[in-house]
């Protein structure tokens, strides 16, 4: 199947029941959007073989604890095929056929002012965000928070690429301190740094307004005391991985 390049969707698919997720996005955008493909990067490629408007990518989990930062990735993946990456979380879907829709150089989603959505939340963050913004040179009190679940990222003559550059070195700076969420407040200082200013463009409310997410995540799982520590393995080897990669960058990750 030729896709069309001007926009694609991206996802992340990494473990079992998501596979089923992913699976069933595919079927509805397939119909729902015919001719734009979903990139999808997963650790289990052979579960798709058979939908024609997939692009597959092998992935391993990057993320310490969580995979949320790992959006990155499909982004990158997904910009390398089509002038606008749509990042949509696997538990969703969308009810109607989705219009023809033209998007704006940068990064566009839900938006809110970064301080105030995180001293609403999560406070216990704020010095840490305050400290990435004083090393990245980014005014703190003018930067913007980014809904994580649905979001789009527009090829802007390179700046995309810095993007994702300054976007992994926040997600390694936060997760070495034990932040493993929130990925939004990264995108956010990223989207500042590259001089973009998030926004909700006519593009972007059409498509919320037919988007459907259910979150997945809030569904309790049955986890076997292999799979603990399996996972607590695996948590470590990803945590000083990202601490050796550190010190590539003293300065930015431990002054």
């Amino acid at each position: 199947m030729k896709l069309q390049d001007d926009y694609i969707f991206c996802t992340l698919a990494l473990g079992a029941r998501y596979h089923s997720l992913a699976q069933r996005m595919a079927e509805n955008l397939a119909e729902k959007s015919p001719g734009h493909g979903l990139v999808i990067l997963t650790d289990r490629p052979d579960s798709f073989a058979n939908l024609g408007n997939v692009v597959v990518q092998p992935f391993k989990q990057q993320g310490v604890l969580h995979c949320y930062h790992d959006k990155r990735f499909a982004l990158k993946t997904a910009l390398t095929l089509a002038n606008t990456a749509i990042m949509v979380d696997v538990d969703a879907c969308f009810d109607v056929k989705i219009p023809d829709l033209v998007w704006q150089p940068g990064v566009e989603g839900l938006t809110e002012d970064l301080v105030e959505h995180v001293s609403q939340y999560t406070p216990e963050r704020l010095p840490h965000l305050n400290a990435i913004a004083e090393k990245l040179g980014v005014d703190i009190t003018n930067t913007i928070w980014l809904g994580e679940a649905l979001f789009t990222v527009t090829r802007d003559r390179g700046k995309e690429h810095e993007f994702l550059d300054v976007w992994n070195q926040i997600a390694r700076y936060l997760q070495l301190r034990g932040i493993h969420a929130g990925e939004g407040l990264a995108i956010g200082l990223a989207a500042a740094k590259v001089g973009w200013r998030p926004q909700q463009s006519d593009a972007w409310q059409q498509i919320a307004a037919i988007w459907k997410h259910f979150d997945a995540s809030q569904q309790k799982k049955v986890v076997t005391r292999r799979q603990q520590l399996q996972r607590r393995l695996a948590y470590h080897y990803r945590l000083n991985l990202e601490r050796v990669k550190a010190l590539q960058d003293f300065s930015f990750y431990y002054r």
